[in-house]
């Protein structure tokens, strides 16, 4: 139930109304790539479907999803839009880990504004130090995905005494009021996410709104039953399985495109008249929607993995959660190549700025190489799990 008393939708509603502003993503989808942000009319879309509150907790009238459902909708609304659907995951992921503070911020945050822009980085930077109620926290945190939009802004820093010796690290959560932005996000793809560089200039962040990251990152919440499920979720494997989902959904569309384009265009200086009618053709068509099939389950796999283990209030075991950086990695794997076949299938008009599958190969070809998605890498901590040796990252 909400905090009006109404059921939260489920699951076909949530996705029903990610395709109700399909439309409007789309529309708007060159104008965010060359401004490298979402427009007025898309957050005003997005927000209006609901889709920054998927996991704002339920009583402050969010919906609570699972983690398969906010990949599902990431699909849906990256056949539109890319970094639409990046910075949906990013809020909501970020929501995720918000919800796990304690009742004074969690007030703070949720209780104004269930559908505010949440904005979060992992990489630890700057320095907090104590001071009387909380502490003065100064930093610079870059790729801060869905900045320019967000009310608040969760960054990772380390905990310094008055002789300034490391005594620990926290997530700081900051209103971006209280922070600037460093506009230096130029990239090849994925501009629309406007991931900038959040800095923190000796900011006061009482001792509320600073938590220890195990007790997100490990929580007891995941094995308590009386807690809702997103709270059971494990939050490095159920924000890094649903942030690569958007990748499935711009491929998905872009197989679409050259498929639906096939029976009209030639294969130049060729005798076929029509692409269909070249055998290299159709199997390359069908190898890459393989590809893009074969991604789709991988992620599909892991989402139902870390779901079931929140439903039963357990949490993953270490070769679970390295097994789902091997299924990501793989995944992203899947989508750079059946994209660079797509691309070779076209055509080289594929590359004109006119044509959206450039656009979308960029933003494939950029947001797969996200850190934790690194495949060589993923590989790596997944067979190490399968040959008994110790995982390469506490990420996990």
């Amino acid at each position: 139930m909400t905090s009006t008393g109404q059921l939260a939708p489920g699951t076909a509603d949530v996705v029903a109304r990610a395709a109700s502003v399909a439309e409007v993503l789309a529309a708007q989808a060159n104008e965010v790539d060359a401004q490298r942000r979402l427009t007025g009319e898309a957050i005003r879309a997005l927000t209006e479907a609901g889709m920054f509150r998927l996991m704002t907790p339920v009583e402050f009238g969010g919906y609570g999803v699972d983690v398969s459902t906010l990949s599902e909708v990431a699909k849906v609304l990256a056949r539109s839009c890319a970094s639409s659907a990046w910075i949906t995951v990013i809020y909501n992921g970020t929501k995720m880990l918000a919800a796990h503070f304690s009742e004074e911020a969690r007030q703070e945050v949720f209780a104004t504004d269930p559908d505010a822009g949440m904005a979060s980085i992992f990489a630890p930077s700057g320095v907090a130090r104590r001071v009387a109620g909380g502490y003065r926290v100064s930093g610079r945190w870059p790729w801060a995905s869905g900045i320019l939009h967000a009310k608040w802004g969760m960054g990772v820093t380390p905990i310094v005494d008055d002789g300034g010796t490391p005594v620990g690290a926290g997530f700081a959560l900051m209103p971006t009021e209280d922070l600037s932005i460093e506009d230096t996000w130029y990239t090849v793809g994925m501009r629309g996410t406007g991931s900038n560089t959040m800095v923190a200039e000796d900011v006061f962040v009482p001792h509320h709104r600073m938590l220890a990251p195990q007790n997100i990152l490990a929580s007891p919440k995941q094995t308590d039953p009386s807690a809702p499920q997103m709270l059971r979720t494990s939050p490095v494997a159920g924000l890094v399985s649903s942030l690569a989902a958007p990748m499935v959904g711009v491929a998905q569309v872009a197989l679409a495109f050259v498929t639906a384009k096939a029976p009209k265009r030639a294969i130049s200086y060729t005798s076929y008249p029509t692409q269909i009618e070249s055998q290299v053709f159709v199997k390359g068509i069908g190898e890459a929607a393989m590809q893009i099939d074969s991604a789709e389950l991988h992620l599909a796999r892991t989402t139902r993995m870390i779901d079931a283990a929140a439903a039963e209030a357990r949490e993953l075991t270490l070769d679970e959660r390295r097994k789902v950086r091997g299924d990501v990695g793989h995944a992203m794997n899947e989508i750079c190549l059946a994209f660079n076949q797509l691309m070779n299938l076209h055509g080289s008009s594929a590359f004109a700025e006119v044509n959206p599958l450039q656009r979308m190969w960029r933003d494939a070809n950029t947001g797969s190489r996200h850190a934790t998605f690194a495949t060589n890498v993923n590989y790596e901590v997944h067979g190490g799990a399968l040959v008994g040796l110790p995982p390469i990252t506490d990420l996990l």
